[in-house]
């Protein structure tokens, strides 16, 4: 199955939409997302940076990409360690909502992350947040920070464990 086409219940009324509007929505959602997610951290948006994405049903990851501003370093000069954080937090969280809704109402219960390597200011980086499995009460998502060349050089990976709410009646 081709990485633009949805797979079997990946997303309500998905089955009938062309890639093109598939692309579309994506585009919207993380739009969506910035402003939803986007909470100002000390005078910024750090979801503001991020602009193209990317669907792949089959898979259920979103890949995104940002240019690292000079207000998300450390003073290494480095992307700083709780902006990859808080990055991974977001964007997967918004991965599970996106493939599954079940998952939109939802909040941590485990996030971890390893730094493997720093990406500096200017520097392009893609975000990958799979949706990995949404069951009855947790789900489980994936985040990798790369190199857009070669997807396969890691900044820093992690998982995002999520309790969903159930709403009561």
């Amino acid at each position: 199955m081709p990485a633009d086409t949805p797979a079997s219940g990946a997303a309500a009324g998905a089955d009938a939409r062309t890639p093109a509007e598939l692309a579309r929505l994506a585009h919207d959602a993380v739009e969506y997302m910035k402003v939803r997610y986007g909470d100002p951290i000390y005078g910024a948006n750090l979801l503001a940076p991020l602009r193209g994405v990317t669907v792949d049903f089959k898979t259920r990851t979103l890949v995104m990409a940002m240019e690292v501003p000079g207000w998300m370093l450390n003073s290494h000069k480095t992307m700083h360690g709780g902006a990859i954080m808080t990055l991974l937090d977001s964007c997967t969280s918004f991965a599970a909502g996106f493939f599954d809704p079940r998952a939109a109402q939802s909040m941590s219960v485990g996030v971890d992350i390893q730094f493997v390597a720093a990406p500096r200011e200017g520097e392009t980086v893609h975000l990958h947040c799979t949706a990995n499995r949404v069951g009855g009460r947790l789900c489980f998502s994936t985040f990798r920070l790369t190199k857009p060349a070669d997807d396969q050089f890691i900044f820093a990976k992690g998982s995002h464990t999520k309790y969903i709410v159930k709403p009561k009646l």
